[in-house]
């Protein structure tokens, strides 16, 4: 048995947070997802908003009081095993760290919460995150809830919050008709 990890450190960052006051908020949430397509050695999202690779786009035009929960669906879209990884970068912008302060943000994948603080925070996903090792069509979901508090006041109009996160990937090839291999 032959087991070759092939580290695709392909990074993806997205918009995670776009806030823009002053407009209609969403009401419902879509879902998106992020699939990693060996072929192309590449992460692909879904929907990509006039090419921002804006995961979460249901986040925009949030008001005060509205709380917005956001599937996020991870695909393993290639004929290989995958081990998916995540993890958050923060903008050194400060104004927009004193906005991010205001908010709250939980992540859960099923009953595992893997982020609950204000988005300015990255306990927690500051490291990579193991999300899960995938056999082909395999996928998991996240389970993004995005809180504003009542009591922001408009200091914070027109202003947009980003957090980018980044999905690194490891391809186990395995040779051989052992199974195990896959375990």
């Amino acid at each position: 048995m032959k087991i070759m990890t092939k580290h695709n450190k392909l990074i993806a960052a997205f918009l995670l947070i776009v806030f823009v006051f002053g407009m209609v908020p969403a009401a419902f949430a879509a879902d998106s997802s992020i699939t990693y397509v060996n072929g192309a050695e590449k992460f692909v999202i879904v929907p990509n908003n006039d090419s921002k690779n804006d995961l979460f786009h249901s986040f925009k035009g949030v008001m005060p009081g509205d709380e917005i929960t956001q599937k996020i669906t991870v695909k393993n879209d290639s004929n290989n095993l995958v081990v998916i990884y995540l993890r958050a970068v923060a903008n050194e912008n400060t104004v927009m760290q004193g906005f991010l302060q205001q908010l709250s943000m939980t992540v859960k994948q099923g009953d595992k919460t893997l982020f609950d603080a204000s988005p300015d925070k990255l306990d927690g996903l500051e490291e990579n995150v193991l999300l899960g090792q995938f056999a082909p069509n395999q996928h998991t979901d996240l389970m993004v809830t995005l809180k504003v508090p009542l009591e922001l006041n408009n200091d914070y109009a027109n202003l947009t919050g980003v957090v980018d996160w980044v999905f690194t990937v490891e391809e186990v090839i395995y040779s051989g008709g052992d199974s195990e291999a896959m375990d």
